[in-house]
């Protein structure tokens, strides 16, 4: 006899409270469908797309001085994963935790490893220009500081 399966129907309130939960808390697909309980983060996923205004974003390969930078910023400065995500233009805060994670895992090698699933190579022409913007950025957030400490004195 052959196993019936059992697919679950999710309410209107349900599928709202994970997609709330994914755009305000910062959270990963995955880390929504586990706080919640539900099956798979496909469900999340399939709910986004069909929310009027969303469109997934492409995925970008981080250069490993970005990596390196926005680790040292969140470890040496206690800087939160937000903040650094924001400064670098890193599309979510997940991917600033991941790096974090790996570091204290495998150190500086581990930053370098090119394996990352989440960070797939998206080749277009503004691609070359975005280290230099980010090198730039992280610059102007140093003067800004020393600024800072300057006008305190």
């Amino acid at each position: 006899m052959e196993k019936k399966r059992n697919y679950r129907r999710f309410t209107s309130d349900e599928k709202l409270k994970a997609i709330e939960l994914y755009f305000t808390n910062g959270r990963s697909k995955q880390g929504v469908v586990t706080e919640l309980g539900y099956p798979t983060k496909n469900h999340l996923s399939n709910w986004l797309k069909e929310t009027s205004g969303y469109t997934p974003k492409e995925q970008v390969r981080y250069s490993h001085q970005i990596r390196i930078r926005a680790v040292k910023l969140v470890i040496e400065d206690a800087r939160s994963h937000a903040e650094v995500a924001r400064l670098f233009n890193v599309a979510h805060p997940s991917t600033v935790t991941m790096w974090c994670r790996k570091f204290k895992e495998g150190g500086m090698e581990a930053l370098m490893a090119d394996d990352d699933v989440a960070l797939t190579s998206v080749e277009d022409s503004s691609g070359k220009h975005q280290e230099e913007v980010d090198v730039l950025k992280e610059k102007m957030y140093q003067l800004e500081l020393e600024n800072d400490i300057f006008e305190a004195q």
